[in-house]
């Protein structure tokens, strides 16, 4: 196997790039890489609190897929990284700079310097030492696996040992060895991060930018769903449960389609949400809150008259044009973070594909009786529902519309032909089509990162 190295300038440039935005003493401090060594608790909490860095995510899998549509004239304006996102080119970034590569492994960076850091601290005894480590695995593992769904294909279990994964760099030496290794060795790491995460992990986190140990079990939950594996995600998504709040009741917000259109509760400084266990924004919000970026009308459609989701997520700006506006975060940021209406959700699907259909539908009533308005909402069965799954699965549409988690359902689904989709656009007269797993599912690797490392490029 072909082995490349970090060129140190790469991971110096990601390093000062990543540091321009924070606002912490120790980081402000200390300007280059020879001061750059963090000894103390305090600066490793430091660089957690950093969440200009640490709780973005990628933003191109939502322009990807089939969530949002743009108008002809929305497409002229926007960059040519989207425009080739957007349509499903070959390629993509054309000598464009791209964030959705360059702050994951920023934030696998920092996790590092805390890991190798830790190692060194003699304060082991300290409980924040404990939850530093878990903390600093949390944000490893969420990295790599965004960027698995991002440049990798699904992972299916008989192809996996030979479908390309991710560099896994698990040492902030700059002058490390890195391949891409395979897809099997990605999950693996990610797992393994998390089940080390998670014991140490506080019941309760500093702020929702910090991961608490059921933010970690519902990390770990949405990872086993990706691998088929329905029995362990079943297992953890009933862990975070059990640790959990309640699931927030619509009928108690704002709500009108045409005129609220910050409906949820607030999240900072203090969590006024239930729902929310842990906080990411996606790096670029303009597609999605441009006003000539509509929801997929099929989407729109899909809510009855009495599903609240209608008027707390969509904008109507008349015309029938219908905007995106349900962030649970209450800013202008798009939410992608973790929530216990997916959770349950997740569980929900899991009991279905284990042929537990009254389970199954018990989890999905709890959940839609708060969506509906009071009094309206009919519970299922599981005599009366014919495709117990198809309705699971189409409820996980409605509600997780724009969180960033459809790019990774259209991949993991699109696996089993009866729930497989071709996705479809027309940009200026001229139709897209995005096949069932194609490999366009597997963004390219960014340009300069190829020049830099010469790491192998995914076939498009």
């Amino acid at each position: 196997m072909k082995i490349f190295y970090i060129k140190p300038m790469s991971w110096i440039c990601i390093l000062l790039l990543s540091l321009s935005a924070c606002k912490n003493d120790f980081l402000d401090a200390k300007p280059n890489k020879a001061l750059l060594v963090p000894t103390a608790l305090s600066d490793f909490d430091a660089i957690l609190d950093n969440n200009g860095q640490m709780n973005k995510c990628p933003y191109l899998p939502a322009i990807g897929s089939d969530d949002l549509f743009v108008t002809d004239a929305g497409f002229q304006n926007v960059s040519n990284t989207i425009k080739n996102t957007y349509t499903w080119n070959e390629k993509v970034y054309e000598g464009e700079l791209q964030g959705d590569w360059r702050i994951p492994y920023g934030q696998v960076f920092y996790a590092n310097i805390i890991l190798d850091g830790l190692e060194k601290n003699e304060e082991r005894e300290n409980p924040l030492y404990q939850t530093l480590k878990g903390e600093a695995l949390f944000f490893r593992s969420l990295a790599f696996f965004q960027l698995v769904q991002n440049y990798s294909v699904a992972y299916q279990k008989t192809t996996a040992g030979q479908q390309m994964g991710i560099p896994l760099l698990l040492s902030s030496d700059v002058t490390q060895k890195y391949d891409r290794g395979n897809l099997k060795e990605s999950y693996a790491q990610i797992i393994k991060d998390l089940i080390t995460a998670i014991p140490l992990l506080p019941m309760h986190s500093k702020n929702i930018d910090r991961p608490s140990k059921a933010a970690g079990l519902a990390l770990l939950a949405r990872v086993y769903l990706c691998t088929a594996d329905f029995d362990l995600a079943l297992e953890k998504a009933t862990e975070c449960l059990n640790l959990s709040g309640n699931i927030l009741d619509y009928n108690t917000l704002n709500l009108n389609i045409k005129t609220s259109t910050v409906p949820f509760p607030k999240i900072f400084p203090q969590n006024l949400n239930p729902e929310v266990l842990f906080n990411t924004g996606m790096l670029s919000p303009s597609f999605v809150n441009s006003a000539t970026t509509m929801v997929n009308p099929d989407i729109v459609a899909s809510y009855a008259d009495n599903d609240l989701r209608k008027p707390a997520f969509l904008y109507d700006r008349g015309g029938g044009f219908i905007t995106f506006k349900g962030k649970y975060s209450s800013s202008t940021v798009p939410f992608s973070g973790l929530t216990l209406d997916e959770v349950l959700l997740t569980r929900s699907e899991c009991y279905a594909r284990l042929n537990k259909f009254t389970e199954a539908v018990n989890d999905l009533n709890s959940l839609l009786v708060k969506r509906y308005k009071t009094g309206t909402f009919m519970p299922y069965t599981a005599d009366n529902t014919s495709n117990v799954l198809a309705l699971i699965l189409a409820e996980r549409r409605k509600e997780l519309i724009c969180r960033g988690t459809r790019w990774m359902d259209l991949k993991r689904l699109n696996l089993e032909p009866v729930h497989a989709i071709t996705l479809t656009r027309k940009v200026n007269g001229l139709t897209y089509t995005l096949l069932p797993n194609s490999n366009r599912y597997a963004l390219p690797i960014p340009d300069e990162e190829i020049i830099i490392s010469g790491l192998p490029q995914n076939i498009r």
